[in-house]
């Protein structure tokens, strides 16, 4: 069985890939001020945003099941360092670099339009 400290750490990977992942939608913006100076996000880079946001969420899912078919701690290492690396590389098929699509990420879980605007694009993937 895992360590309190390998728990630890696959859930702090975890959150990571989440964080790269989910965005919260719904959110207020952080403060008016900060609209104006807030990165915008072009349409070309959302639908690639999306792209990778689709992809990662499926290679997300197929993670969590892998992991509950195994009980070796050298294995989830494995699967997860594998996923991290799958996740990049959907990120990068998209036409994106991982700083990019975080930046973009970011914009879209701050800026409750463009966030509306990025999920219509998700779910016409889906």
């Amino acid at each position: 069985m895992f360590t309190k400290r390998q728990l630890l750490s696959m859930a702090a990977a975890m959150s990571l890939i989440c964080f790269m992942a989910f965005p919260a939608l719904g959110q207020q913006d952080y403060q008016q001020g900060e609209m104006g100076s807030q990165p915008q996000v072009d349409e070309a880079a959302l639908e690639k945003t999306a792209e990778a946001y689709t992809e990662i969420i499926k290679i997300n899912e197929d993670f969590q099941r892998s992991l509950q078919q195994t009980d070796d701690d050298t294995e989830r290492q494995q699967m997860q360092d594998a996923a991290n690396a799958e996740m990049i590389q959907a990120i990068n098929e998209a036409g994106l670099e991982v700083e990019e699509y975080n930046s973009n990420m970011q914009t879209i879980r701050t800026d409750q339009g463009m966030g509306e605007k990025f999920m219509s694009k998700v779910q016409s993937m889906q």
